[in-house]
């Protein structure tokens, strides 16, 4: 892209992030698939979310609401591949100290919960933009 129209266009350049954001999660999903990582409704919803990412739709649309829906939803699931435990240590003044371990898969959708962190900020930009535009157009009516 032309760096010029680049930088006299700061919607393109959002745009422009958003797309490679949506590049990342695309890529993050189909880990998350490959690995079964997702329950049932978090595929669902991540099916839904990679037609939109792969037609260019959920830029168009800035649907961040089902961005940050399928992020929060996977907090449980990265909790239940989560464990705590205590190790004692007879050097350590408490007396030991708490370790967590994480499975393969908590860390795939802690990958995921990223880039679905990442998308839902470029698509935020996008659509602030957008209405800054609007509201600037108002103003000098």
């Amino acid at each position: 892209m032309d760096d010029q129209v680049m930088l006299a266009d700061p919607v393109r350049v959002a745009i422009y992030r958003a797309l490679s954001a949506c590049d990342a999660l695309l890529l993050a999903l189909t880990e998350a698939e490959n690995k079964e990582a997702l329950d049932g409704e978090q595929s669902r919803q991540a099916h839904s979310l990679r037609s939109k990412a792969e037609s260019g739709l959920l830029i168009v649309t800035c649907d961040i609401t089902a961005v940050r829906d399928l992020a929060t939803s996977l907090d449980d699931s990265i909790r239940r591949a989560t464990s705590t435990y205590f190790v004692h240590d007879e050097c350590d003044m408490s007396g030991g100290h708490e370790e967590e371990v994480v499975t393969n898969n908590g860390f795939t959708l802690i990958a995921l919960r990223a880039r679905l962190n990442d998308v839902a900020l470029n698509l935020g930009e996008v659509k602030n933009l957008l209405r800054a535009e609007e509201l600037a157009a108002e103003l000098r009516l």
